[in-house]
């Protein structure tokens, strides 16, 4: 059984909004028919797929990715349609190692990291899904564990496949904690930590500074964004690789408010005062990938 994700497209939430900025020429018309080229394109690609699917007789269901979904005990592939949002979106929702996902950029306008094809192949697809004949790879996720100081609780975090962002909860406040890796502490300030993925290391991370890695490499990686530290001092652990089976890695929160986001907007975890969280290696994801 497939199960096909799909989204709302930006003219579908802000269409109102943008149309009325147009006519009062605070937007240009470019701007609206770049949009709506993008809208046209996305939902042909998804009447694509849907035709092409049952044409092809391989049984499917749909949902949207925002609401809730249906078990995922019959499923063995997750298509998604959009971009990079809706595959991230949809691996949160996967804790299987034999499902696997796959992203379909429905738009050219779309960031397709992630994705496996485009809206023009998935002709291409249809006959690798009927073959089994899909490029897969498992790609190494992260999770968190959250030690509550308030009630004494402890949770895990869904599973990321780019990464995570600690960080005080107002972005103008200085972030403050202890991170500790392996035997080595320190307490620091800057305006958060990147956590990422082998997969995330493209993301993010890189454009704060750090390093890119294969796709499948099994390592993480951590780097301190705009450290302060006092005038005639420095901080030692600033980035670098780590692995949770090697190394422990752990941040205490020293703000009143901070927060762990989970690959950008798809999740916030609000944190107090005191708790802390221990990053572990979660599931692996099966994803189709061209390498």
């Amino acid at each position: 059984m497939i199960l096909v994700v799909r989204k709302n497209s930006t003219l579908d939430r802000h269409g109102d909004y943008i149309r009325d900025k147009v006519n009062r020429g605070f937007l240009s018309h470019e701007h609206l028919d770049r949009l709506s080229r993008a809208h046209e394109e996305h939902y042909k690609t998804f009447e694509d797929l849907m035709e092409s699917l049952a044409k092809a007789k391989l049984p499917f269901q749909e949902v949207h990715r925002d609401e809730a979904w249906p078990s995922l005990d019959s499923i063995s592939y997750v298509i998604t349609v959009g971009g990079d949002g809706t595959v991230l979106e949809a691996s949160h929702h996967i804790s299987n190692a034999d499902v696997a996902l796959i992203g379909i950029k429905s738009s050219p306008s779309s960031i397709g990291y992630l994705c496996y094809k485009s809206g023009s192949q998935i002709s291409e697809l249809i006959s690798e899904l009927k073959l089994d004949q899909l490029s897969l790879i498992q790609v190494s996720r992260l999770n968190a564990t959250i030690h509550r100081v308030k009630d004494g609780q402890s949770f895990v975090s869904n599973p990321v496949l780019n990464d995570f962002l600690f960080t005080a909860a107002n972005p103008a406040e200085t972030s403050r904690y202890r991170i500790t890796l392996g035997s080595n502490q320190e307490v620091q300030k800057s305006s958060g930590i990147w956590i990422a993925t082998a997969a995330g290391s493209t993301a993010a991370i890189s454009a704060a500074g750090g390093s890119i890695h294969p796709i499948n490499d099994p390592n993480f990686q951590y780097l301190v964004r705009e450290p302060y530290a006092s005038p005639g001092k420095s901080f030692k652990l600033v980035g670098g690789n780590f692995h949770p089976e090697h190394q422990k890695f752990e941040l205490e929160n020293l703000v009143d408010q901070g927060i762990l986001a989970l690959d950008g907007h798809h999740g916030i975890l609000p944190l107090g005062y005191g708790d802390r969280v221990v990053f572990g290696s979660a599931p692996s994801l099966k994803l189709a990938r061209s390498m």
